[in-house]
């Protein structure tokens, strides 16, 4: 289990999170907390490396745009990635959403409860953000 202290979160606005699989989002936003996956539900790209403009995340590799209020996407609303160009059906079920990471809040932190590696995680997805590393 992964701490943050709230008064960072809110000094912040957004932390992120490395740590065993994806990694995660932890983000202040509307006076709401949520966590989401570091992992993005397009195609697996490294969402700890996105860009944060606003309410919203743009993933560095296609440069989807979801929102963090809602997790959904602006990008392509609505749609199933079968047949946008490049997709390819993973092993692992991605969403068209934002995937939630669970978390407990106390009176002075968000505990995060990350999956341990390889848990809920496309592997290609860890595959792919080392080679893009390289």
């Amino acid at each position: 289990m992964i701490e943050i202290p709230l008064a960072e979160l809110r000094r912040r606005g957004v932390v992120r999170v490395p740590g065993p699989g994806t990694g995660a989002l932890v983000v202040l936003i509307d006076g709401e907390i949520k966590a989401y996956s570091g992992v993005c539900p397009h195609l697996g790209g490294p969402l700890l490396e996105a860009d944060i403009r606003g309410d919203r995340i743009i993933c560095p590799w296609h440069r989807y745009e979801w929102s963090l209020t809602t997790g959904t996407c602006f990008t392509v609303p609505g749609q199933i990635w079968d047949g946008v160009e490049g997709y390819t059906r993973p092993t692992s079920p991605y969403s068209r959403d934002l995937r939630t990471v669970s978390f407990e809040l106390t009176e002075h932190s968000v505990r995060l409860k990350l999956p341990s590696a390889g848990q809920g995680v496309d592997p290609r997805a860890t595959l792919a953000s080392r080679d893009a590393a390289r």
